[in-house]
């Protein structure tokens, strides 16, 4: 038996495109076209996905928090990381 994960995984794009999508329809609830939307994110893979599906949604204002949640020994490393990579990909860290 496949376990559910799996056909994600042999398939990124498929999972980025359900992050999107999911990522889109709560902010249809939640939030107005051009409204800004902040995010936290830790450097973990799933603030990063949130992060990059967010900058893909061009109807919003995406801003993302920095958290460094002191949980591992690296976690400064971490979060200033997660800050470069937010960066790259166009959304401001507040």
């Amino acid at each position: 038996m496949q376990e559910l994960g799996d056909e994600y995984m042999s398939n990124p794009g498929l999972a980025a495109h359900q992050v999107r999508t999911a990522t889109q329809r709560l902010l249809e609830r939640v939030a107005a076209p051009g409204d800004r939307v902040a995010i936290g994110v830790s450097g973990g893979a799933d603030s990063l996905a949130l992060a990059a599906a967010l900058s893909t949604l061009p109807d919003w204002q995406p801003v993302v928090i920095i958290v460094d949640h002191a949980l591992q020994a690296n976690s400064a490393e971490v979060a200033q990381q997660a800050a470069t990579n937010c960066a790259q990909i166009g959304l401001s860290n507040i």
